[in-house]
């Protein structure tokens, strides 16, 4: 508890205070906590700080359903000694993983011919934060897949603590990092397949700005049946190697208005999918697979699933909310003992609660 009180905001420790030295008897209350927008429900961690620091009965809704706004997401009764201090931390594990949920449940049925792992990590602010954010892409996938099977949805993450949702460690490509110090591209290749002979070899094409030529170089070394997949991450300033507006135009054949940015401009566009995948195709290499990765929104995500660019999987963080205040969870208590009593204007959670109160009873 005392890291608790370290975390709280302070008004809660001086109820705490005021509790224990001004009532005689410590009453039992409800809490409900909600959410001001649509969300995913991915309470699991929210629910578990609640069960390590208190004996408090807890009924939610299940893991994966869709909550709309103001509607409350759980209920959790106990003493009001026991749980007037835990309100601001618990408000933290419900927020982020909910949103998170929303958010990859929607670019799973967007995009259900491809798969995607959760590459949003180094977006993050510390542990914590990778933790809650996986463990909600994780939820809203699932959901997704259970309401239409045929989806892939997400399969991986970048990181162990990501990865363990899905029964493995961390996976992914390999870093510009890497390429830079190997020298090439395909030495890149070769020293991550030395290192890793048992693993799945996928390598980053853009570094050099040779996406074509050092596809080719690969495969002319790995030979066209090899397990390979070449990764697509080209800046957003340039056009991938061999496109530019008028071939990319023309090698998707279309001038479709619907976001012709992100299907024949510069960075990752559909045209460059097609010109990679082209490149496979002329050596040979059907088998090969390609992963896209750089600012895969649902939006962008929308666009190549539309024009079904010839992909296997994608690479994205863009799950996490584009507007913080989206993840803002709030909580009140709706009774106190046996005496329904909420702020004004919030009377509508007593009624919205019902099913869970029902819950709570048995």
């Amino acid at each position: 508890m005392s890291d608790v009180r370290n975390l709280t905001d302070k008004y809660f420790t001086k109820t705490h205070k005021i509790i224990d030295k001004l009532y005689n008897k410590d009453c039992i209350v409800t809490y409900a906590v909600f959410m001001r927008s649509p969300v995913r429900a991915a309470l699991k961690f929210a629910i578990q700080f609640i069960k390590d620091n208190s004996s408090a009965q807890i009924a939610s809704v299940p893991e994966g359903t869709l909550v709309t706004s103001n509607q409350p997401l759980m209920l959790i009764k106990g003493k009001f000694s026991e749980l007037v201090e835990l309100e601001t931390l618990l408000l933290q594990h419900v927020g982020l993983p909910c949103i998170c949920a929303k958010n990859a449940y929607r670019m799973t049925l967007t995009a259900p011919q491809y798969s995607f792992l959760d590459f949003h990590a180094r977006h993050g602010t510390g542990e914590e934060f990778v933790k809650l954010a996986s463990y909600g892409a994780w939820v809203g996938s699932e959901a997704a897949k259970r309401e239409h099977p045929e989806a892939k949805g997400f399969v991986g993450a970048s990181t162990d603590v990501g990865g363990a949702f899905y029964g493995n460690t961390g996976i992914g490509t390999m870093p510009h990092a890497l390429i830079g110090k190997a020298g090439s591209t395909l030495q890149a290749a070769i020293d991550y397949h030395k290192v890793f002979p048992n693993e799945k070899l996928v390598v980053l094409i853009d570094y050099f700005g040779k996406e074509v030529t050092d596809t080719k170089a690969l495969v002319n070394h790995f030979g066209p049946n090899a397990d390979v997949t070449v990764r697509i991450d080209t800046h957003g300033g340039r056009y991938l190697e061999g496109l530019s507006w008028t071939k990319s135009c023309n090698l998707i054949d279309t001038y479709d208005s619907w976001s012709m940015s992100l299907r024949a401009g510069q960075g990752v566009s559909v045209a460059a999918a097609y010109k990679i995948r082209q490149t496979l195709d002329e050596l040979g290499a059907k088998k090969w697979k390609i992963i896209v990765s750089s600012g895969f929104d649902e939006e962008k995500v929308g666009v190549f699933a539309h024009a079904n660019a010839p992909i296997d999987m994608i690479g994205t963080g863009s799950f996490l909310p584009q507007n913080w205040h989206h993840t803002y969870a709030t909580v009140d208590i709706i009774k106190y003992d046996d005496d329904y009593k909420v702020k004004v204007g919030r009377e509508m959670l007593i009624s919205k609660s019902i099913e869970l109160q029902n819950k709570l009873k048995e």
